[in-house]
């Protein structure tokens, strides 16, 4: 599963790796990117970018926000369908 593609009913917890390493990744960009640009004040006390870094940061806060939410669905999906088959296993429907 990427981020990309659609969660799939089957999916199970060894098709997340690669969903969190994403996420994670995505994460790391824009903790390095709010550290490069929050990390040192102006004079004033304040903080100063431009446009084009803004909408960098927007993006990537986007981004983190969209790839967390799929996480945890995904997370969900793989975890109903562990519980199903465990009771499957267990001769319980």
């Amino acid at each position: 599963m990427t981020t990309l593609s659609p969660i799939e009913p089957d999916t199970t917890f060894h098709d997340l790796e690669t969903l969190i390493c994403d996420a994670v990744s995505m994460t790391d960009l824009l903790t390095n990117e709010v550290s490069r640009h929050f990390s040192k004040a102006t004079p004033k006390g304040g903080f100063v970018i431009d446009a084009e870094d803004a909408d960098r940061l927007f993006f990537l806060a986007g981004m983190v926000a969209d790839m967390s939410k799929k996480t945890r669905e995904a997370y969900y999906v793989a975890w109903n369908n562990e519980f199903r088959a465990n009771r499957e296993r267990e001769g319980r429907e």
